[in-house]
C-alpha cells in the first residue's frame, strides 16, 4: 500500500533529545492533522505544545514539512466534504460513563471516550483515503 501523499516530506532537520520532534513524531503529528485534528490536538496528543509545532514549521530547512503540513489539512478538508456529502464518515465519538468506586461504595463516574467509534472512524478515513486514490488514478487516465 502507497503512503498517502501527505507523508512523502524531508523531516525536519533536529538535534537528537529524548523529547524533540524526531522524524515519527513529525510523521505522527502529520497523520494526527490528516485525521482532522487541531495543530493544537496534534502536538499535545504527542507530548509538544502548538508553539513548538509553529516553530518547527518555521525552520529554515522546514518547506517539505510545511507543504506535508498544508496537503494534510488539505486531506482532512476533503475528507470532512466527502463524509458531509456521502454520509459514510461519523466524527463523533460516544462518552462513555465509567463507574469508579473505593472501599467497595460508589463515589462517581469518570467520562471517558469510546474508543471503538473512533477506531470505526479511522476505518473510514483509510476508505476515503483509497476511494480519493482511484478517483486521482480514474482522472489521470482520461486526461
Amino acid at each position: 500500500m502507497d503512503l498517502p501523499e501527505f507523508l512523502h516530506f524531508t523531516p525536519v532537520t533536529v538535534r537528537r533529545t529524548h523529547n524533540g520532534w524526531l522524524p515519527d513524531r513529525q510523521r505522527a503529528f502529520i497523520v494526527a492533522l490528516a485525521r482532522g485534528a487541531s495543530v493544537n490536538e496534534a502536538a499535545t496528543g504527542l507530548g509538544r505544545s502548538r508553539q513548538s509545532a509553529y516553530m518547527l514549521r518555521a525552520r529554515h530547512g522546514a518547506e517539505s514539512f510545511a507543504a506535508a503540513w498544508n496537503r494534510a489539512l488539505d486531506f482532512a478538508r476533503e475528507a470532512r466534504v466527502v463524509g458531509q456529502r456521502t454520509g459514510d464518515l461519523c466524527y463523533e465519538t460516544e462518552t462513555l460513563f465509567v463507574p469508579r468506586f473505593y472501599g467497595g461504595r460508589l463515589l462517581g463516574f469518570v467520562q471517558r471516550p469510546d474508543h471503538r467509534n473512533i477506531l470505526a472512524t479511522l476505518r473510514q478515513l483509510e476508505r476515503v483515503i483509497e476511494r480519493s486514490r482511484a478517483q486521482r488514478a480514474d482522472q489521470a487516465c482520461h486526461n
